[in-house]
This record gives C-alpha cells, sequence and structure tokens, in this order.
C-alpha cells in the first residue's frame, strides 16, 4: 500500500506501509549476508531479500535521499523447513546443518536427543524496530556517500534450549526453542559513478544485544560483526554486445563467532552452532549478458565465481536464462563447490556442503 502526503506541495515525499526492499548497505546486498533485511533461504547459495516491513517516509531527489523506518513486527529469514525425528533436529532440506549431536565433559562423550519446542512462534515476530538512511550525490554520476543505522531484530532466528537433562551415563535430552535477539547495525557505502559503472567501499558494523537466559536454560550469544568490501560494477561491450555487466568483489568479516551461553554469563557445555556467516575473506567474480537468440528470444547467460581464502574453497556458479514470454522464464545452470583441504575447517560452509554439486534446470512464471 503506498499514498502520497499532499501531493502538490511535497511531490518528493511518498509513505508506503507493507513489506519493502531498500538498498541500506550495498556490502549487505551483494554478498547476501542478510544482516539488514530478511531473506528467503531455503536454496543456501541463492537467497532472495523480502525486505522490511513496516511503515516507510521517503524523500527522494536526485542529489539527495532520506528514508525512515519503523514497525512493531518482524519477519525472520526463512529457511528449511526443521522437524524432531529421532531424537535429532532433521530437515529435507540439503542445505540444513543440523545442531551437534554430542558433547564432551572430561573423557565421556555424551550423546544428545533434542526436544523441539515452536508452541509459541507469534514471539517471533512481534518486534519493534527502527532505521535511517540517507544518501548525499547522485548513485549514476559523480561521487555519492550513503549511510544507514537501525535498531531492529536480528533477522536471523537464534535457538534456546534447557540445560542438558541426563537419560543415561552416556546420554542427555535437551528440549530447544527458537527466538529472537536485537542488534544496532550501521553501514556506511562510498561511491564514484561513472557512464560504464560503479566503485564503492563499503563498511558494516552490527552490535547484538546479550540477553541472559533465565535459570536452568541456555541462549545463543551472537558475536558482533565487522565487515568491509570493495565492489566494481562495470558495463562493457564483448562480442559486441554492450549490455554486458561484470563484478569484482572483495570482502573481509571480522567477528561474528557463536557461543552458547547460561544464565551468569558463563559458556555453556556445548554450542548448537559456531558461525554467523557463510564467507569471511573472499574474493568474487560475476558476469551476465546476452548471449544468442533462439527463435526471435535472447538467451542470457550469467557465471560467478568465489573463493574464501579462509576456508581455502571456492563456489562456481553458471545459469542460462530463456525469457519466453512476459511470465514464463526457462532456466538452467550448475554449481560447485569445494575446498582444498577437507581437515581445515569441517564445519565451514563450503566444506561442510562440498557434496552439494547440483545441475538444475526450471520454469518460473510471474503472476
Amino acid at each position: 500500500m503506498n499514498f502520497r502526503p499532499r501531493p502538490e506541495s511535497f511531490p518528493e515525499v511518498q509513505a508506503s506501509l507493507g513489506r519493502k526492499k531498500e538498498d541500506w548497505s550495498r556490502l549487505d546486498e551483494y554478498w547476501q549476508l542478510g544482516l539488514w533485511q530478511p531473506k528467503y533461504g531455503i536454496d543456501a547459495l541463492r537467497p532472495e531479500d523480502q525486505g522490511l516491513t513496516g511503515l516507510f517516509l521517503d524523500y527522494d531527489k536526485e542529489n539527495f535521499r532520506l528514508l525512515g523506518f519503523v514497525t512493531s513486527i518482524s519477519v525472520p529469514t526463512l529457511g528449511p523447513e526443521v522437524r524432531e525425528e529421532g531424537g535429532g533436529l532433521v530437515s529435507d532440506d540439503r542445505w540444513y546443518r543440523a545442531p551437534s549431536q554430542s558433547f564432551t565433559i572430561g573423557k565421556n562423550v555424551k550423546a544428545i536427543a533434542y526436544r523441539l519446542d515452536r508452541s509459541d512462534l507469534m514471539r517471533l515476530i512481534k518486534h519493534e524496530g527502527r532505521g535511517l538512511m540517507a544518501r548525499l550525490g547522485s548513485k549514476t554520476k559523480g561521487p555519492w556517500l550513503g549511510i544507514a543505522a537501525g535498531d531492529k531484530p536480528v533477522n536471523d532466528v537464534i535457538y534456546t534450549r534447557n540445560v542438558v537433562v541426563p537419560t543415561g551415563p552416556d546420554a542427555t535430552i535437551a528440549t530447544v526453542q527458537p527466538d529472537i535477539a536485537r542488534h544496532l547495525i550501521v553501514s556506511t557505502d562510498v561511491g564514484y559513478a561513472w557512464g560504464a559503472g560503479v566503485f564503492v567501499l563499503s563498511a558494516l558494523r552490527d552490535r547484538p544485544s546479550v540477553n541472559l537466559p533465565r535459570e536452568e536454560w541456555v541462549t545463543q550469544r551472537l558475536g558482533a560483526i565487522e565487515a568491509y568490501s570493495g565492489l566494481l560494477t562495470w558495463n562493457l561491450g564483448i562480442l559486441g554486445m554492450p549490455t554486458t555487466q561484470v563484478n569484482l568483489g572483495y570482502l573481509r568479516v571480522y567477528g561474528g563467532e557463536i557461543v552458547d551461553i547460561e544464565s551468569q554469563g558463563q559458556a555453556a557445555d556445548f554450542t548448537l552452532f559456531d558461525q554467523r556467516l557463510k564467507f569471511t575473506n573472499t574474493v568474487s567474480f560475476k558476469m551476465q549478458g546476452p548471449l544468442v537468440r533462439i527463435f526471435g528470444r535472447q538467451i542470457l547467460g550469467k557465471w560467478s565465481y568465489a573463493y574464501d581464502l579462509d576456508q581455502q574453497g571456492s563456489l562456481v556458479g553458471a545459469e542460462l536464462q530463456l525469457q519466453v514470454s512476459r511470465e514464463w522464464l526457462v532456466l538452467a545452470g550448475a554449481d560447485l563447490l569445494g575446498v582444498e583441504n577437507e581437515k581445515l575447517k569441517p564445519n565451514s560452509f563450503l566444506n561442510q556442503y562440498r557434496a552439494n554439486d547440483r545441475i538444475f534446470g526450471g520454469l518460473t512464471y510471474v503472476f
């Protein structure tokens, strides 16, 4: 729902109520971190921005923009559907990362059985948030600066669990509940645009709040994140095709660890998940552009390559798209994941999912 207050007096002002995608941070958008806006994350390699939900007030001119956002609800990132089965938390999604199945006390290794409690899911949604973004300069010509800050819920769901209850000498049981944390987030983009492209230096910081759990319970303490990135987007002519776009990027992330803590703030016996982000020290290359025509329809090609220096692994992707009509799109592609040393970081994203190489095809219809 969109409406303009007093359009004759304030033609640049627009108010919007509902879900809306915005370019809060070029770093967050390009690297798909999901820190500003929640995502539809069923496919870990191609998550889709879902936008924030609330009231937006937007003042937008060619060389200046000011955007404010407030909300009383939060729609978290949607990931794989998880269920309780045989004492474990499982999913049919190949991109689901299961929590630890055991932990060690002294020389004893104890198995963990899980119970999933989702009896109060509404408390995941009822959270207030606010944000403010300002841009000075035009994003299409010359230098520009963008700054955004927000106090909002973390988009990724966290988990709380009771202190494990022994069910035998070598086994325990844990009841797990989904929950929401909050964070302060600030991002800055400094860019320069010219006719063929744009170069952007970006920085982003988030500071999650630390809420201690109640007695006999454990919660995830999210480590703060500092991320820096340089991005170059260049439209160039290849084989006489001037609409080919090339993207070069580098990402460096500090922090982002996860530690499970008890009610007094001390570390728990084990941690469900240990890292917030998939990539931390990554170079990236992407290219897309038109290829050939078939029956008067243009085939669009997309290629991507990313190498993470911390994981010593790479991600390669290719995709072909054929726009049959305004509503129908045919696509096919492949994704390859791999690491140089499987023992370096067993729980890293590329190592854990290196067996998820795939070839895919699809047909989409837009209503």
